[in-house]
This record gives C-alpha cells, structure tokens and sequence, in this order.
C-alpha cells in the first residue's frame, strides 16, 4: 500500500515534470512564432528600402544620361572650335595670323577653360559611374539578403512544427513508461 502510494507520488512527480516541459516547449513555440512575425516585417521594410534605392537610381542614371550628352555636345564644340582655328591658321599669312591671335585670345582662353570643365566633368562622371556600380553591387546584396530571410522563416516553421511533433511522441513515450511501471508493480505484486 505504502509503494502503491509512492509509486502514485512518483508518477504525480512525473506528471508535473512533464507538464513543466510541455509549457516550457509552448512558450518556445510562442517565441520562435513571434520572430517569425518580426522577420515577416523587416523582410516588408528591406522590400520598401529596396523599391526607394531603386528609384533613387533610376533618378541617378537619368541625371546621369543627362550630364553625359551635355559633355558630348560641349567635347563636339570644342573640336569644331579646333578644327575651325587650324583651318583659319594655315590660310592667313603671319601678319594676319597675330592680329587674329590678338583677337582669338580671349576666346582661347575661354576654350581652355572649357576644356578644364570638361576635364572636371569626365572626372565627375567617372566618379558617379563607380557611384552607381557599388550601389548596383549593394542592391544586389539586399536582394540577395531578402532571399535568404524568405528561405529561413519557412526554416522556423518547419522547425516548430517538428518540436510539436517531438512534444506528442515525448507525451506518448511517457505514457507507455507509466503503463509499463504500472504492469511491472502488478508483476511484482502478484509474485
């Protein structure tokens, strides 16, 4: 009668174990639930971020597009400008070639300014071109980051479903074990 009394502590010990370890396993659940939740958000907010630097490019590479043909109409002026003062040089005698000089002077200089412009611009333009190479190559990484998140909250998922299921055969196991040292006390009893 005493043993049977243990035995029952015993197995009301076992009980609460158990119980201990299945709210312990449903809070688990409940946290592994509400990082997926906050990864579901954060993969919203990287797509939004992503949509607003994709923009922001395009924006880029207009303005880009743009600078560039004012560059290339600027470079065909200047060698029009070359191309017209050669000419003008192999025709004139000296004498007219100086007075010509004297007069040319200033648009020289105004050329040579151009061509400083222009040098700046194509430094400028290279300079944005590795701009937006880098931020192509980091949209890429977001990209690529947004793909993997996706792949890992089904990973949390599957993941919580084989805790509940490792949850119901734990419980099951536990039950046959009480069974078993109910039939092994009958045993020794009836011996």
């Amino acid at each position: 009668m005493i043993q049977k009394i243990k035995d029952l502590l015993q197995i009301k010990d076992h009980i609460d174990e158990i119980a201990k370890a299945i709210e312990s396993n449903k809070e688990s659940i409940t946290s592994l639930t509400n990082s997926i939740t906050n990864l579901k958000s954060e993969s919203s907010e990287l797509k939004e971020k992503l949509s607003n630097a994709i923009e922001d490019q395009a924006a880029f590479i207009s303005n880009f597009k743009e600078s560039s043909e004012t560059i290339e109409e600027l470079k065909e002026k200047f060698e029009n400008e070359i191309s017209d003062f050669r000419l003008i040089k192999n025709q004139l005698p000296e004498k007219i070639f100086d007075q010509l000089k004297e007069e040319l002077e200033p648009h020289i200089e105004s050329l040579r300014t151009n061509v400083k412009t222009f040098n700046e611009l194509k430094s400028e333009l290279t300079k944005t071109s590795e701009e937006v190479n880098d931020l192509n190559s980091e949209l890429t990484k977001f990209i690529n980051i947004s793909n993997n998140i996706k792949a890992e909250d089904f990973e949390l998922a599957k993941h919580t479903k084989t805790l509940e299921k490792n949850d119901k055969e734990k419980l099951e196991l536990v039950r046959e074990n009480e069974q078993l040292k109910t039939l092994i006390a009958r045993e020794r009893r009836r011996r």
